[in-house]
């Protein structure tokens, strides 16, 4: 894949939107009834380097399960820095924060499966009934 400013901005934008939705989540589960901009604007850019880290499924190699464990860490080490920055207290190598990341990370990635498999799934049936209209022609 061709990658351009256009697909970076791109995979920014989708970084800070679930980044946006994902600490938004943890706030209210947390119970967390305020936030400063400072704590804001951290989330905002630590999550589009998220979505830019997320480019690693653009490439042809290393295979995915590669990508995925360096994804994993590249995204836990953005999420440990998001917590220092913020003033949370969480260890990174804390067991208790690498379970709560790991289960994060796994519905995040649920959901992302679920939203891309029903795209794909949509545009392989619109393709197919093209190819059908076309033999029929």
């Amino acid at each position: 894949m061709k990658n351009t400013w256009k697909t970076a901005v791109l995979y920014f934008l989708i970084g800070v939107g679930f980044g946006g939705l994902s600490y938004s989540a943890a706030l209210v589960l947390n119970g967390a009834e305020n936030q400063t901009v400072a704590q804001i604007v951290n989330v905002v850019w630590i999550s589009g380097l998220i979505g830019l880290i997320s480019m690693i499924f653009e490439l042809e190699r290393p295979n995915f399960a590669w990508q995925l464990f360096l994804h994993f860490l590249g995204v836990c080490g953005l999420v440990g820095l998001l917590n220092y920055l913020n003033n949370f207290t969480l260890d990174v190598f804390d067991l208790s924060f690498l379970g709560k990341y790991a289960a994060s990370y796994l519905i995040i990635w649920a959901v992302v499966y679920f939203v891309f498999y029903n795209r794909v799934r949509h545009i392989n049936r619109k393709l197919q009934e093209r190819q059908s209209e076309d033999l029929k022609r």
